[in-house]
């Protein structure tokens, strides 16, 4: 008798890359630096980038292969197309993707994908292939269980790499991971890299996934999904190299410093315990949740003082209102004039007998005159209204300079004896404005480090991205990149930056594709969770419970890390075929 062989399952080969592969591709590119052409960045003729453009290469070939497999099976295998108007909010979500990129702000930027971040107008409509697609090709537990286990052995890949991080020997650091991320580029490229994660223990582990933030997505989307098939496992091997893979996942959560990471798995874990207790037991269930809250909250209590206090610095942070020195500066014909602690300020540089001097006017009254520091070698006012501020004047090459230090900042202006006026230097030696922006949640600029000045700077921009968005990848290019005194109040770091995203998947798909996307998308993501809500309800098998658990988690999770962080190549991909294989499995085709 012939010994029976396993069916490959071709048609999910796609979805296993996805899931086990994807994630760790990780190769550099040189890519030249096109935003030169605007005023507010500076001019190059080249820089690395890494990840991010592989992984986008792989991604579209990867949907691709989806696309023809599709074919293959309506066509050749004359397999109808299941479920396809429960996607009619994303055929909308698709439809303005593609007229925002008509409208683009840069439509360079949207067909090709913006550098470091690459989410082009193709990667967006492929994240809507490969939900579709596993809602196509996933039919039983069986196709689940394949997919959860070619996710965790890419997770026990990034997982070694994480420990290596974690223990201040980055793997991408060493010779070999060098080589690695400059396959096909000049030798000479590896003693260039340099490694921004390296020093900093607590926020250190960012995996192949390009930054903690996202490492911190990541581990949040797959340790429910894991915590599933280590319930699930026949084998008491596998049970204890689950427990031991969640168990460096959880090490690498704490090495990428995401507090809310940790936030959202502690409330998941909650949810978990109502879920997964016995349904006719109120008693046992609330007495489960109970120790499962107590486990938690220590859990937390420990990460924080671990961390320094981290969690509980940011959360006391978030609620606190703060002012700002420095409002407002302006370039005049004659000086540069400033609005501070509430005072207005006119400095006036002057060229006499004795040399450079410096006048000020303080609220139109009447004209100060500044003294030199010979120690400090810089010009200063003996009025109090001026704080800490010291100044510098000098004249070069027929233009006169004005400098204005305001701690560890420096403001640069300088006007040419043929000029107008005075015009400002901004952090790339660029002449450039200084213009406040439009803003919502003032005083709560700095709240989770420095999102609070992103989101209140993004939300007023909104009312023109009503119907359609500025285009994929275009978040720089509507961005207020001149508001830069709120930029050097919020943070030196956010001053020295160029905001590229809207660290809020939700903030970032309204801006870039429209309001109404985000409602199309939102109404898909309710319409899944509403479903397996109900559907968890009257479920018997058990192993499909607990897979239909886990992928809710998964799902929730990222969802509400979306709240603080941006759709990204590193893990949205994962999202997506989770996702599909969520709404699959609520469907009366699928096989338990």
């Amino acid at each position: 008798m012939k010994k029976k062989t396993k069916k490959i399952p071709w048609d999910l080969l796609p979805l296993i890359m996805a899931l086990a592969v994807l994630p760790l591709v990780a190769m550099g590119r040189k890519v030249s630096v096109t935003l030169g052409k605007y005023s507010w960045f500076a001019d190059g003729n080249f820089q690395y980038d890494f990840f991010m453009y592989a992984k986008s290469i792989v991604f579209l070939v990867l949907v691709v292969w989806m696309l023809v497999v599709l074919l293959d099976r309506v066509l050749i295998r004359g397999i109808r197309l299941k479920h396809w108007k429960l996607f009619i909010p994303l055929y909308i979500y698709g439809l303005l993707t593609i007229l925002s990129t008509v409208f683009s702000a840069d439509r360079d930027l949207s067909l090709k994908g913006m550098w470091q971040q690459y989410e082009s107008v193709w990667v967006l409509l492929g994240y809507l292939v490969t939900v579709f697609y596993c809602v196509q090709v996933v039919q039983s537990v069986k196709d689940i269980r394949i997919l959860c286990v070619a996710m965790a052995v890419g997770a026990a890949v990034q997982g070694l790499i994480g420990l290596t991080q974690f223990v201040g020997k980055d793997f991408f650091s060493s010779g070999i991971g060098k080589t690695f991320l400059t396959l096909g580029m000049d030798s000479s490229v590896q003693g260039t890299l340099r490694f921004t994660y390296e020093e900093n223990s607590r926020s250190s582990v960012y995996m192949a996934s390009y930054t903690p933030n996202y490492a911190g997505m990541y581990l949040v989307l797959i340790l429910p999904l894991l915590c599933a098939i280590t319930l699930r496992a026949k084998k008491m091997v596998s049970r204890i190299g689950g427990i031991i893979l969640i168990a460096v996942m959880l090490v690498c959560l704490y090495g990428s410093g995401s507090r809310a990471g940790f936030l959202v798995c502690g409330f998941l874990a909650l949810l978990a315990a109502v879920f997964m207790t016995q349904k006719d037991n109120a008693k046992k269930r609330w007495i489960s949740v109970g120790i499962c809250f107590l486990a938690v909250t220590g859990i937390l209590i420990g990460y924080d003082q671990l961390s320094n206090h981290a969690l509980s610095n940011a959360l006391i942070k978030t609620g606190q209102k703060q002012s700002c020195e420095l409002e407002e500066i302006n370039m005049e014909a004659d000086g540069v004039s400033l609005k501070y602690k509430g005072n207005s300020l006119k400095l006036i540089p002057e060229k006499t007998e004795m040399g450079q001097t410096l006048k000020a006017q303080v609220n139109e009254g009447k004209m100060q005159d500044a003294f030199w520091n010979g120690e400090n070698q810089c010009f200063i006012f003996k009025d109090e209204r001026f704080g800490d501020l010291t100044f510098d004047a000098y004249r070069y090459n027929n233009a006169q300079y004005l400098a204005i230090y305001d701690g560890e900042m420096t403001w640069d202006f300088y006007k040419e004896d043929s000029a107008d006026g005075y015009v400002f230097m901004n952090q790339y030696g660029k002449i450039d404005e200084i213009k406040n922006a439009p803003a919502v949640l003032k005083g709560y600029e700095r709240i989770l480090s420095g999102r609070g000045y992103i989101w209140s700077r993004t939300i007023p921009l909104l009312s023109g991205t009503v119907l359609w968005g500025s285009g994929p990848d275009t978040f720089i290019m509507k961005f207020p990149q001149t508001d830069y005194v709120m930029k050097a109040n919020t943070a030196l770091s956010m001053y020295q930056q160029l905001p590229t995203k809207a660290h809020s998947m939700y903030l970032q798909s309204a801006l870039q594709t429209g309001v109404f996307s985000v409602i199309c998308l939102l109404i898909f993501f309710l319409h899944y969770m509403i479903t397996a809500l109900r559907n968890r309800k009257t479920e018997t098998n058990k192993e499909k419970s607990i897979f239909r658990t886990g992928i809710f988690l998964s799902v929730m999770g990222f969802l509400i890390m979306g709240l603080t962080n941006d759709s990204n190549l590193a893990v949205s991909p994962m999202f997506w075929c989770i996702l599909g294989m969520g709404i699959a499995m609520e469907k009366e085709t699928f096989h338990s």
